[in-house]
C-alpha cells in the first residue's frame, strides 16, 4: 500500500511502558526514521479522558504519532447492557473532546467476544453515532468483525462504515472457540 511504518505498542506490557513514554518514544521515533519507517499508530491503554492520558497523548503528538488504538470497554454481563452502552458513549464523547483539543484520533478496535463493548456492531454504532471520526473512530478488524457478525458481515459493514478510519486483520488463524479470542 506504500506505507512504511508500525503500530507501536505503548502500553502496559508493550514495547514501551506509558510511564516511560516521554523518554522512550522520541528514541523509538528516531530509530524508526533511520530505517525509513515511522510509528503510524500507537496501541495504548487510554479509555478515559483525564490529565494523565492527555499528557501521554501530547507526548505521542509531539513525536508525530497522531492516531492511537485505544483500550477496550468491557461489559459486565450480569448487568443490563444498554446503560453500559450509554456510559461508554459518554466516555467516548469526553475522549473525543480531549482528542480534538490535542489534535489526535482515537481508534476503537471492534473486538469479538461477549465481554467486549462494540462486539455486536449495533452497540458500536450507538457509541459512535454522534462522534466526529476525525477524533474518535472505529478500527475495523476484519477477523474480529467476521467472528462477531458471521453471515451478517455486509450489514455490519453498512452499519459501521461511516465511522471506520482503520482496517486491519489480526489473528491470522481462525479461532476454534470464543476462549481463543
Amino acid at each position: 500500500m506504500g506505507l512504511q511504518g508500525i503500530e507501536a505498542t505503548i502500553r502496559k506490557g508493550g514495547h514501551i511502558d506509558p510511564k516511560d513514554a516521554e523518554a522512550r518514544v522520541p528514541e523509538m521515533v528516531a530509530a524508526l526514521a533511520k530505517n525509513g519507517q515511522k510509528a503510524l499508530i500507537a496501541t495504548c491503554n487510554v479509555n478515559v479522558a483525564d490529565d494523565k492520558n492527555a499528557n501521554f497523548l501530547r507526548v505521542l503528538k509531539a513525536n508525530g504519532i497522531t492516531r492511537y488504538r485505544m483500550d477496550y470497554f468491557r461489559y459486565d454481563l450480569k448487568k443490563d447492557l444498554l446503560p453500559q452502552v450509554k456510559e461508554n458513549t459518554a466516555k467516548l464523547k469526553e475522549i473525543e473532546a480531549m482528542n480534538k483539543e490535542i489534535g489526535v484520533q482515537a481508534l476503537y478496535q471492534v473486538h469479538a467476544g461477549a465481554k467486549y463493548a462494540g462486539s455486536l456492531a449495533w452497540d458500536a454504532a450507538m457509541m459512535f453515532e454522534d462522534l466526529d471520526p476525525d477524533h474518535a473512530a472505529i478500527a475495523f478488524d476484519l477477523r474480529h468483525i467476521r467472528a462477531g457478525s458471521g453471515p451478517s458481515f455486509d450489514t455490519t459493514l453498512a452499519l459501521l462504515g461511516k465511522h471506520v478510519r482503520s482496517v486491519s486483520y489480526t489473528h491470522l488463524r481462525a479461532h476454534e472457540t470464543e476462549a481463543d479470542l
